[in-house]
């Protein structure tokens, strides 16, 4: 099974444990601050959760965080009304060169260039990085 970074998983697809990260890491994303959190909030050993995490779902589970807030990230992009740094706050990142640099690693290119394709873009149907 694949791993989605926006939509909750069928229960029965991960351990508990897994579950309830995943669902926490969804809903949650903008306000966690570690993954001891995350332990915190599903009742597992930290360690243990750390190690089932990447082995069921083949990511670590800072990863995972990560690329929820990107993705999140990706949708507010499309309002240019909002700015780059309001973005970055807002999904969980305190600093917005950390995020910038994060968004440039996992989609190729700055979140300010991914703006400026997708809304000269909006109607076409052209994959610039982030999932559409």
């Amino acid at each position: 099974m694949s791993l989605s970074y926006t939509d909750l998983p069928s229960p029965d697809a991960y351990s508990p444990c897994i579950f309830s990260a995943i669902s926490y890491v969804l809903n949650n994303f903008s306000s966690i601050s570690s993954v001891k959190k995350i332990a915190e909030y599903t009742g597992c050993n930290y360690n243990t959760l750390r190690s089932q995490f990447r082995r069921e779902t083949g990511v670590t589970l800072v990863k995972f965080l990560s690329r929820v807030r990107l993705e999140r990230s990706c949708e507010l992009l499309k309002d240019p009304t909002m700015q780059v740094k309001d973005i970055a706050w807002r999904v969980g990142y305190n600093n917005e060169s950390h995020f910038t640099q994060s968004f440039r690693l996992a989609f190729g290119r700055q979140p300010t260039i991914y703006r400026s394709i997708i809304l000269s873009r909006r109607l076409a149907s052209v994959s610039v990085g982030c999932a559409e």
